[in-house]
């Protein structure tokens, strides 16, 4: 999801991820420490961590086990989360 003010990514905090992928904050410490985390992080400062909402909807939707389920029907992902789509601008070289 993207800011409509200036197209930044929209940043949540750590706990708030674990909360929504179902895991605690403590696995997503444990993973950025062994370089094998669960989710991309941004670094915010020196202390501060915080997760952008279209890679936890991604998270979600690369592990959901089973059939698909058709976003268009309720106008929600399958993973129940806000719709997301990511600004990538295409150049033609």
């Amino acid at each position: 999801m993207l800011d409509s003010n200036n197209g930044a990514p929209f940043l949540i905090s750590e706990k708030r991820a674990a909360q929504l992928i179902g895991v605690s904050s403590a696995m997503l410490i444990a993973g950025r420490f062994k370089k094998a985390p669960l989710l991309p992080f941004v670094r915010v400062g020196k202390r501060s961590i915080r997760y952008r909402l279209v890679d936890i909807h991604e998270f979600i939707e690369r592990n959901t086990v089973g059939a698909p389920r058709d976003p268009a029907r309720s106008g929600r992902p399958a993973s129940g989360l806000p719709l997301v789509s990511r600004n990538r601008s295409t150049q033609s070289c």
